[in-house]
């Protein structure tokens, strides 16, 4: 794992046999709505004990995800619902001081990787106080 250790940092973040999906999400949810509240609960937890004691990002911040997975079955729309869950963690520990648009800058970027010899799916975020990737407009 990294290291938030200056103005662009990376950090593995819930390596899982069981990452949410959005598929996960919206079942449970249908089926339980306690259950859902208590599984948002649980990976919002799990986020904030993983980044505790890294650096903390005050102000605007851009993020990248890299999703490594063991196969393509879901949908890379499906996959980045979890990032609700990183996010919230990532406020509840003070990582990022919020997950709004203030905070959080444009462009938010995905990129997915597949290994079938990976034993659990794994995302690592990156956050930068300055801008990943230089937009043309």
């Amino acid at each position: 794992a990294g290291d938030w250790s200056s103005d662009v940092c990376s950090s593995d973040l819930f390596p899982s046999h069981d990452m949410p999906t959005l598929n996960k999400m919206l079942n449970l949810a249908r089926s339980n709505r306690y259950m859902a509240a208590a599984d948002k609960k649980k990976w919002t937890n799990k986020i904030a004990i993983l980044s505790e004691g890294k650096q903390k990002f005050k102000g605007a911040v851009w993020l990248a995800f890299e999703w490594h997975l063991k196969h393509r079955r879901h949908d890379p729309d499906n996959i980045a619902a979890s990032k609700k869950y990183i996010l919230d963690g990532l406020v509840a520990c003070g990582t990022i001081e919020k997950d709004n648009m203030t905070i959080i800058q444009s462009p938010m970027v995905d990129f997915y990787f597949v290994d079938n010899k990976l034993l659990a799916d794994k995302v690592i975020l990156t956050v930068s106080q300055t801008p990943l990737f230089k937009l043309e407009v």
